[in-house]
C-alpha cells in the first residue's frame, strides 16, 4: 500500500504525514493512511490533505494507539469491509480538537474534545468530521471480558468525561501517544492491559453491573463484610457459600437471602471474581511464563478443564486463546 511505502518508523512508532508524497499522490495516499491506521474503511475528503494532516501510530501490547489530525471528511466501514476482514475489533475514539459525528447501530454520537465513543468494528459504522484531531484505540474485543450484549448497549453513544470513570479514561487515552516509544515491550504491554481494564470498567458502569437493591440497614454492613471475605479468600479452592456463611456466623439460607437483592448468587459471585482475577493474570506480560493451570490454581480453580470451560462460557474464548489474542505465547 502507498501508506506503507512512506512510513517513517521511530522507536517503535510510525509517523505519517500528508507531505510525505508528491502533491499529485497525496489524496489517494492519505485515504490509504487513514484506512490502514484505523480499520479498513471507505474514506472521503472534503479537500486535499494539508500540511497538518498527520498520523502517529504504535502499539502498547495488544492495543494499537493512533493519534490523527485531518481535514474535513468522512470514514465509513461497510458490511463489505466487515466481511472481508472478519475483525473482532473494538475501537475507542477521543477527539482532542474539533468535532465529529459518529453513527452505529441506529445511534448518533456528537463528540466534542474529551468525549468518548466506543465502536464495534465487527459492524458497520460511519464517522463524519470537520478539521479535527483524535486519539483512537483499537484492540480485540475479547480482551474486554464484556458480554457482547453489554458492548452493543454502549456502542455508538456519546460518553461525556463527567460521567463516572469516563473522565479518567479520556485523560489516559489522550496521553497514550506520548508513551509510544518510551517504554520497554513489557511496560508497553502492561500499560495496554491497564487501559483495556479501564475501558471495560467504563462499559460496565454504562450498562450497570451487579448491584444491591435497597435493603435493611442491618444487612448492608454484613453484605460488605461478606463481599470483602470473598475477595480475600478467592485463592482457597474450598471457598463456597457454606464456608462464607460459617465465617460470618449465619446459616447458608440467611446468606442466600442476603444476596436476594443482587443480580447474582453467592456461588456466582465467587466464580465471577475468580475468573476475573485469572483474566487479569493471563493478560499480564510479567506472568507470560506461567502456565494457565498455575494461574487457575492461584485463584481457586485448580482443574484446568473446568477453568477452560467456565472461561469460554463467560468470555467466549479459552484462557490460551485469550493469551494468544494478547500476543503472549
Amino acid at each position: 500500500m502507498a501508506a506503507r511505502a512512506h512510513r517513517h518508523t521511530v522507536a517503535g512508532m510510525a509517523v505519517l504525514s500528508a507531505q510525505d508524497v508528491p502533491a499529485a499522490e497525496r489524496e489517494d495516499y492519505w485515504r490509504q493512511v487513514l484506512s490502514d491506521s484505523l480499520v479498513p474503511a471507505e474514506v472521503t475528503l472534503a479537500r486535499g490533505p494539508g500540511p497538518r494532516d498527520r498520523v502517529v501510530t504504535g502499539r502498547l501490547g495488544a492495543v494499537r494507539v493512533t493519534a490523527s489530525s485531518s481535514g474535513p471528511g468522512e470514514l465509513w466501514r461497510t458490511r463489505r469491509h466487515v466481511t472481508a476482514t472478519d475483525d473482532r475489533l473494538v475501537q475507542v475514539l477521543v477527539p482532542t480538537a474539533g468535532r465529529t459525528l459518529g453513527r452505529q447501530g441506529g445511534r448518533e454520537a456528537l463528540l466534542r474534545p474529551g468525549d468518548l465513543v466506543v465502536a464495534d468494528a465487527a459492524k458497520p459504522f460511519r464517522c463524519r468530521h470537520g478539521s479535527f484531531a483524535a486519539v483512537t484505540l483499537t484492540f480485540d474485543r475479547r480482551l474486554l471480558g464484556v458480554r457482547a450484549a453489554d458492548l452493543d448497549r454502549v456502542t455508538g453513544t456519546t460518553i461525556r468525561p463527567g460521567e463516572g470513570s469516563a473522565g479518567l479514561v479520556s485523560r489516559v487515552v489522550q496521553d497514550l501517544p506520548h508513551q509510544l516509544g518510551q517504554l520497554t515491550d513489557a511496560g508497553a504491554a502492561r500499560l495496554g492491559t491497564t487501559v483495556v481494564d479501564l475501558v471495560a470498567g467504563m462499559v460496565a458502569e454504562r450498562v450497570g453491573g451487579p448491584g444491591v437493591r435497597a435493603g435493611s440497614a442491618r444487612d448492608t454492613p454484613l453484605l460488605a463484610r461478606v463481599l470483602a471475605h470473598i475477595e480475600e479468600h478467592l485463592a482457597d479452592p474450598d471457598l463456597s457459600p457454606a464456608t462464607v456463611a460459617a465465617a460470618h456466623h449465619v446459616s447458608v439460607r440467611q446468606l442466600h437471602r442476603l444476596f436476594e437483592g443482587r443480580d447474582e448468587t453467592v456461588a456466582a459471585r465467587i466464580r465471577a471474581r475468580r475468573l476475573e482475577r485469572c483474566r487479569r493474570d493471563l493478560l499480564d506480560p510479567a506472568l507470560a511464563g506461567q502456565t494457565v493451570a498455575a494461574i487457575g490454581a492461584r485463584w481457586g480453580l485448580p482443574n484446568p478443564s473446568q477453568l477452560s470451560r467456565l472461561f469460554r462460557q463467560v468470555y467466549g474464548v479459552t484462557p490460551s486463546e485469550l493469551r494468544r489474542t494478547a500476543g503472549w505465547p
